[in-house]
């Protein structure tokens, strides 16, 4: 699960850093939204993954895991659903809309609607239709579909109907109306997540409850239904592996072929999924960091000391190129977010220099690599209402720790494993749904169950967002799937790396899974 805004970055299942990026002219930024990940029961610890682990797509075990609790089953008949009226919306594209029941416990009472974009297939031959849904949760499906119209690679895009949908709550569907100026204008975290909370309580109280992960999974199920198709087929990225998996659960025979990318592991709790998402970003850094021992402009035979050195100046006085600083935090969210992006690794190394010497000019290169790049597939909400989408379920499923004792230990234990990010994780122990609902409910552990088909899980090796280990422990739970990493900073990438995606592709015209070292 995963929330990111461009340049300020903000982490699904994520990195709360807009508040201490120190990028917005005059060092003002908007109102910081504040997120973690996912979820709930078991302790284990999410330990980090070699960096120099190579790309390997491995078969994974059939064995079932950890004890899980199975997602409640749908209690209600099939939701009568009409059939799907497209009209063009801007070619290659067709909009529609679906009316799904707005609670699943009394299907024949008050409807809303689910809003989609699809690109028609083209072939002579027809295979079906392939669900998206990029993370968030408050994720655009449809704003996907228009920034990554080949997401599921050419051949596959001929025989399936490609479908982006806005989940319930945003957007193009029955939007959650929790918007202000206020909110948009509010300068502290606090504020900014009690103003929304305010506008939903007065605005959108008969809907919000009924926004969940499970309700949002029977909507793709009623897509499927309109569609006339017995099978869904579907690629979720971030928080849209766990809806996907949900799916599963509740729907096994409706199953095609899923493809799983950057997951999160249902079976680690909130605050281990947090410690887990900055021991990799630690583990990154000291890999890009070593790579810079000789041949670049800030190499050193100690080099990791270097950084911590300049690291220590910016905590005492940041560098100023108006109308931006520099400061810790800073450098610290760049040095998570520029290795990802193509030249980001060298520019980053340059910037340093630079900064030794009291110079932040490069931060103007930074921003325009940042900025001029395509939206990551996460990076898809839809303003504030998309935020109070991804308030709601992240914290009536347990998404955020809202306790105080997790609070308590969550700096202690970041500087365990990660004690140079220890800054961004005491910004990120902002206790968002303390200002939401008080009663956070158990999010449930999906499970495999008989006769699902295997599916393809897809995991970056330097993921920043869901570390590997969370994509290999929840596949490790699907028998007969197959793991496909590969090596690359991406928080999801089945969009951007190209082996990945031909391997989605093929999977979804043959069926067949990837080969191990499908990705060499």
């Amino acid at each position: 699960m995963l929330r990111r805004t461009r340049l300020k970055t903000v982490g699904l299942v994520a990195l709360a850093i807009l508040a201490v990026m120190g990028l917005a002219p005059g060092n003002s930024g908007a109102a910081a939204k504040k997120t973690t990940k996912k979820k709930t029961t078991k302790t284990t610890k999410a330990a980090p993954v070699p960096a120099s682990t190579g790309p390997a797509a491995t078969a994974v075990p059939a064995s079932t895991g950890p004890a899980a609790t199975a997602v409640p089953a749908s209690t209600v008949p099939p939701v009568a659903v009409s059939n799907v009226v497209w009209t063009p919306c801007g070619a290659p594209f067709d909009c529609a809309t679906v009316k799904v029941p707005l609670d699943y416990s009394s299907p024949s009472g008050p409807k809303i609607d689910i809003g989609m974009k699809r690109i028609k297939a083209k072939g002579a031959t027809r295979k079906g239709i392939i669900l998206l849904n990029p993370g968030g949760p408050g994720g655009s499906g449809i704003r996907l579909l228009e920034v990554k119209p080949g997401i599921v690679g050419p051949t596959a895009a001929e025989q399936y109907d490609v479908i982006g949908f806005d989940p319930r709550g945003l957007g193009a569907s029955t939007p959650l109306p929790c918007g202000s100026a206020q909110d948009r204008s509010a300068r502290s975290s606090k504020q900014y997540v009690s103003a929304i909370k305010e506008a939903c309580d007065s605005r959108a109280g008969g809907l919000r409850p009924h926004i969940t992960t499970a309700n949002t999974a029977r909507d793709m199920d009623a897509i499927r239904v309109a569609m006339g198709e017995a099978k869904l087929n579907y690629l979720g990225i971030s928080y849209g592996t766990y809806l996907g998996v949900v799916y599963a659960d509740l729907f096994p025979d409706k199953v095609g072929r899923f493809v799983i990318d950057s997951a999160v592991d249902p079976n680690l709790r909130a605050i281990e999924l947090q410690i887990g998402q900055f021991a990799q970003i630690e583990q990154n850094l000291l890999m890009v960091l070593r790579r810079c021992e000789v041949a670049c402009p800030f190499a050193d035979p100690d080099v990791v000391g270097r950084f911590d050195r300049l690291l220590a100046q910016l905590e005492k006085a940041p560098v100023v190129s108006r109308p931006y600083q520099v400061s810790a935090p800073t450098l610290l969210s760049l040095a998570r977010a520029l290795p990802a992006r193509k030249g980001g690794e060298a520019l980053l190394m340059k910037m340093m220099a630079e900064l030794e010497r009291r110079d932040a000019s490069a931060i103007f290169e930074v921003i325009k690599l940042l900025d001029d790049r395509l939206p990551d597939p996460s990076d898809l909400l839809e303003g504030v209402d998309g935020d109070a989408l991804y308030f709601q379920v992240a914290c009536s499923e347990g998404f955020h720790p809202s306790t105080s004792p997790d609070f308590s230990n969550y700096v202690r234990l970041v500087t365990a494993q990660a004690p140079r990010f220890v800054l961004l994780a005491a910004a990120q122990t902002f206790r968002t749904c303390a200002f939401w609902d008080k009663n956070v409910e158990t999010r449930p552990i999906p499970v495999a169950k008989p006769g699902v088909p295997p599916m393809l899980f897809v995991a970056s090796s330097n993921d920043p967002v869901t570390p590997p280990v969370w994509t290999a422990a929840l596949a490790s739970r699907w028998p007969g799937s197959v793991l496909l990493r590969v090596t690359s900073f991406n928080h999801g990438a089945t969009p951007d790396e190209p082996c990945a995606n031909k391997a989605a592709a093929d999977f979804f015209l043959t069926g067949t899974l990837p080969t191990p070292n499908a990705c060499p």
